[in-house]
């Protein structure tokens, strides 16, 4: 009997065995490890950061001016309708006193428009029309007061959904003192501050708005260039800071950040991730520090 070749063959049948052990071992390890949880991913970005305070606004003309009957008499019937074009000194109606006596315009503009168009009796100081200058738009919008405090003169707004192809700008020129009490369409008490603002973009392209249009209107209060940014869907709450999930090789790792200034899509960040880092969106309670991601 060769021993030698009983021992072999034992050796053998261990090895097969051990292998084969280790492959099972392998291949429970892997069926029950937990499976990649599916999120969006995002990337830090390196570019201009903008604060913004999203409100609607109107135009108005700058100056404008109300036509009083300047006698109690008859009016005689208005020819004039608002669109119309008027000189200074232009008359536009007619009263008759101890005789015809004309209203002129106050001002070169565009009538805006017509109060009392029939004929009939009328007192002294009783209002017949309005007249401006469109040429002269300026912005108004209405901000809360504790966003009034983030917006200075020079500050620019940024105009959409206004009727036009492209974006206008303006320029923030007063932030009234004063507050006043609005109420909202859901009937909340709002105290509100007036913003008013200049155009600047070239009337040529704006030309087709009149007074009282309404403007979508973004107020920017801060901007920055070359900084880095991050998504605020991907920032959650540590403690009392900031936090994101950083994705290294198909893991999530728990990453405290410190946030500069945070609006509602974007937000600058001071530190704890580079330009470039993957990160996690809208993580949700199915992620946490060690998760297995995967990209949607």
């Amino acid at each position: 009997m060769n021993w030698n070749a009983i021992k072999d063959r034992i050796k053998k049948k261990h090895l097969f065995y051990a292998a084969l052990g280790a492959g099972l071992l392998i291949l429970m390890i892997w069926a029950f490890r937990p499976a990649s949880q599916p999120v969006e991913f995002a990337h830090v970005q390196k570019g201009a950061y903008e604060q913004i305070l999203h409100e609607d606004g109107l135009t108005r003309v700058r100056e404008k001016y109300t036509v009083l009957s300047p006698y109690s008499g008859q009016l005689m019937r208005v020819e004039r309708h608002a669109g119309d074009p008027v000189k200074k000194g232009e008359a536009v109606a007619m009263v008759l006193w101890d005789a015809p006596t004309p209203i002129r315009s106050p001002e070169t503009g565009t009538i805006l428009k017509v109060i009392r168009e029939d004929a009939g009796p009328i007192e002294i100081g009783q209002p017949i029309m309005e007249v401006g200058n469109t040429t002269s738009l300026e912005i108004a919008v209405d901000v809360l007061s504790a966003d009034a405090t983030q917006v200075h003169p020079g500050n620019l707004i940024r105009v959409l959904r206004w009727g036009g192809p492209h974006p206008l700008e303006a320029k923030v020129r007063v932030v009234e003192p004063q507050a006043f009490i609005k109420i909202s369409s859901l009937g909340v008490e709002e105290r509100r501050v007036r913003i008013v603002a200049d155009i600047t973009t070239p009337r040529d392209q704006w030309k087709s708005l009149g007074d009282n249009f309404r403007l979508e209107c973004q107020i920017i209060t801060f901007r920055a260039e070359k900084v880095l940014k991050v998504h605020t869907g991907a920032l959650f709450r540590d403690g009392a800071g900031w936090a994101v999930y950083r994705v290294i090789k198909g893991k999530a790792k728990k990453t405290p950040v410190k946030i500069q200034m945070r609006g509602p899509h974007e937000a600058m960040l001071e530190s704890g991730l580079s330009e470039g880092d993957e990160i996690v969106l809208y993580p949700g309670d199915l992620v946490v520090d060690g998760s297995r991601v995967k990209e949607i």
